[in-house]
């Protein structure tokens, strides 16, 4: 029992912990960890793939239950993170793009006024627009 225990409490470290940073950071705006995570948690898994293995042709039977436990509840997370941060992500990017329809209608009219769209946001100030205004994403606060 203990060594389900610490298979299971192990692969939460590694995964659930590192998991729930990503989709926080992804939430918060702060660009993309999925990827790096992904691969972080490939790499355990692998390593967890090469101890069942040997525990298996060692016949070493608690080993390879200690191993397979650690792999799925690490790959279940990973599983659950990875689409808890595309999630995140794609809600971010909804919320730029709904937040930016006031700015394409500044363009518009812009444009309509001036018969060319502005060569630079500034142009839209004070005209079209209060000020310059920003993303809402932390990790690209300004439109460039």
């Amino acid at each position: 029992m203990k060594a389900v225990l610490v298979s299971v409490v192990a692969a939460a470290v590694l995964a659930g912990i590192p998991g729930a940073l990503v989709v926080a950071c992804e939430s918060a705006g702060y660009g993309s960890w999925g990827f790096p995570y992904f691969v972080f948690v490939s790499l355990a898994l692998a390593a967890c793939a090469v101890v069942f293995f040997v525990a298996f042709c060692a016949e070493n039977g608690k080993l390879v239950l200690q191993s397979a436990l650690f792999g799925a509840v690490a790959f279940g997370l990973m599983s659950v993170t990875l689409r808890e941060q595309f999630h995140a992500r794609t809600s971010a990017f909804e919320k730029l793009a709904t937040a930016a329809e006031p700015r394409i209608a500044a363009f518009r009219d812009y444009e309509a006024a001036n018969g060319r769209p502005p060569a630079r946001l500034e142009d839209l100030v004070p005209g079209q627009l209060e000020r310059i205004p920003g993303t809402g994403m932390r990790a690209y606060p300004m439109f460039d």
